[in-house]
């Protein structure tokens, strides 16, 4: 998804309850100013209830009686004290000043220190926590994208009444399943990966950066006839957990309107042999596979693959072809035979065939197995190679999805996804579950196991990546599970995929043989055009507007309390009045007054509103003063 454009401004997440949900989300620039601008608040704010806190240490202290130099200056620094790591340090000045000349120095300065570097160190950590409201810099914030073309591409507007597009829009048509088929297969090999890092920028796309499966070599046999090679309990099933509509695919809903999905994907290899037919070609035998019929309507044929032996000669590497059915048959496409065919589940089948790759030991895997032996190779050598045992490997899948109502826990059955669409307005979900349920069900062809493969021949193999030429190695020992679970993280990621492409997408081209389509519920998945959540990485990010209003609403109230707080004392001292002398200690340590005192001492006199924080002289009163004099005084 490279055509998404990120909403800026305030939105709601309903990750997040009422106000705790609500988001701002900004440039990067712009969040890197918003962020500094936060710490510099706290750090004011810092300063104002440090001045609170020094007014009432003041205050307590403040006494009548006969009191020490230390006391005494300890008052006029709280008193004037601008900063709490510059009281700290005056304190600290006037305990060295006064060591070997006062009892208990320095238990009287750590007592007297504390308050201020107790206060320095919580707002200097306020700052730092202050990016808390943010998502770190360097890593991925939940964001909103704005819709682009949003709604679903309906194919059948520009098809005939069998399914058919021009031949133009056919190769429009699989350049786009292609495209989206290799996206899918890139971003599962990167991100899916336990070996490979999930920091990868490109991972953090989606809400998740990969969505959860558990596997079971013992799974049932989804075929009947005994198809399975490994047994009626060989199967090989990969189950994602019940995922949610919000948390795992970010479709932005209160919890009410959430449904949860989960993707069920049950494979086998095939034994077909008594299915298999051969015939003369020229000089050659060519064997053919009937697994029931394909093809448009009177063309349809009941062989569904066919390999000329001639083709092992060719010095060709891994070829894969893949079909598949729906459960019900909407597609003029294949129609398995009784064995494998299901009505509650899309059945995937691929044909795989090694051709001339040869290994350098016997292969056990069942759908790579070789152990035909080629001697001398090269020739006048003493190496063996094994070659594969069958021309063509059987592998069928079924996938088959279900929705459950979070509310209540009623859940549909695995059905395949078009009957999945009919049966889950029958479990009482809301019309906006219905809306979302869809939102999973219309993408869900997409991610069948046919379209992980569909397109991309031996590219769609992990097996490739050891292949050489024709020569492989490397090969585990249950390849073929590797291989399976590469294309079920294939379809998980397109799954993902589209989820995205549902709100924005490019459609210069796809336009030409599709239209957007919203289904028949366009009242509730409309708004879902502006409810996708995505991460961005870097680029943007997401604030928390509670975390940023709770900053300035409380350092607002330190402020503005700081400011009135010696008036409000003063008032309630003076309607106590027997502490209305902490009033005035509080003015006289002031500076002003203390330097007023100074200059009386030198004579200065004939000051006016000595009872206020600032004194002043009468008008054009001026003076001289004489530092040395008062040193020596």
């Amino acid at each position: 998804m490279s055509n998404g454009t990120v909403y800026t401004g305030v939105w709601q997440n309903y990750s997040q309850g009422g106000w705790k949900g609500s988001t701002l989300t900004l440039e990067r620039r712009s969040a890197s100013l918003l962020i500094s601008s936060l710490a510099t608040f706290i750090t004011l704010v810092g300063t104002r209830f440090w001045a609170i806190v020094s007014f009432f240490i003041h205050q307590i202290r403040a006494s009548t009686t006969k009191k020490d130099g230390i006391h005494h200056q300890h008052q006029v620094i709280y008193r004037n004290s601008s900063s709490p790591l510059g009281t700290a340090w005056t304190l600290l000045k006037v305990s060295w000043a006064w060591r070997n000349r006062a009892r208990y120095n320095v238990p009287r300065f750590v007592i007297a220190a504390l308050p201020p570097v107790l206060v320095f160190a919580g707002f200097a950590a306020a700052s730092v926590l202050s990016a808390k409201v943010a998502a770190p810099p360097g890593s991925a914030s939940q964001v909103k994208l704005i819709a682009k073309n949003c709604g679903f591409i309906d194919w059948s507007t520009k098809s005939d009444a069998i399914g058919t597009v021009s031949q133009d829009g056919g190769q429009i048509f699989g350049r786009y399943w292609i495209n989206n088929a290799i996206r899918a297969r890139s971003y599962a090999r990167s991100c899916y990966d336990d070996k490979n890092t999930q920091n990868l920028a490109s991972c953090h796309l989606y809400v998740s950066s990969r969505l959860p499966y558990a596997t079971n070599d013992q799974a049932s046999c989804p075929f009947k006839g005994h198809r399975c090679v490994l047994g009626d309990d060989g199967a090989y099933q990969m189950q994602t957990p019940w995922l949610n509509s919000h948390e795992h695919f970010g479709i932005n809903a209160p919890s009410e309107d959430r449904i949860e999905w989960r993707r069920t994907t049950t494979c086998s290899v095939l034994n077909v042999t008594d299915r298999i037919r051969t015939r003369s070609g020229d000089s050659s035998t060519v064997y053919t596979w009937h697994l029931g019929y394909v093809g448009l309507l009177q063309a349809r044929i009941n062989e569904t693959f066919q390999y000329n032996e001639n083709t092992r000669n060719l010095g060709i590497g891994y070829t894969i072809r893949p079909d598949f059915a729906v459960d019900q048959d909407r597609y003029p496409g294949w129609t398995p035979i009784d064995d494998l065919l299901h009505t509650d589940a899309d059945v995937s089948i691929l044909y795989f065939s090694q051709n001339s790759v040869l290994y350098p030991d016997p292969i056990d895997d069942p759908m790579f197995s070789a152990h035909r032996q080629f001697r001398n190779l090269p020739a006048g050598t003493n190496n063996t190679f094994y070659g594969a045992d069958d021309f063509a490997t059987v592998v069928a899948c079924i996938d088959q999805s279900q929705i459950r109502n979070p509310a209540t826990g009623i859940s549909t059955p695995p059905l395949g996804f078009q009957r999945l669409s009919v049966q889950s307005v029958n479990i009482g979900l809301n019309p906006a579950q219905i809306a979302a349920a869809f939102r999973l069900i219309v993408p869900s062809e997409q991610a069948l196991m046919f379209n992980s493969v569909n397109g991309l021949g031996a590219m769609a193999l992990k097996a490739q990546d050891f292949l050489y030429v024709t020569i492989g190695s490397g090969l585990s020992s249950n390849q073929w599970q590797i291989e399976l679970r590469g294309w079920f993280e294939t379809a998980l990621a397109a799954l993902q995929a589209s989820i995205i492409d549902f709100t924005s997408k490019e459609i210069a081209e796809i336009s030409a043989i599709g239209d957007l389509s919203m289904t028949n519920n366009t009242t509730y998945i409309q708004p879902m055009c502006d409810g996708q959540m995505i991460l961005a990485f870097g680029d943007y990010q997401s604030f928390s507007m509670m975390g940023i209003e709770l900053i300035i609403a409380i350092g607002v109230f330190i402020v503005l309390l700081s400011l009135v707080l010696e008036h409000i004392v003063a008032f309630v001292q003076k309607r106590c009045g027997s502490k209305a002398y902490k009033q005035v200690l509080w003015k006289t340590d002031g500076v002003l007054q203390q330097q007023r005192l100074a200059f009386e001492c030198d004579k200065v006199e004939d000051w006016e509103k000595k009872g206020n924080s600032v004194p002043v002289t009468k008008l054009g009163m001026v003076w001289k003063t004489d530092p040395l004099t008062r040193i020596t005084r």
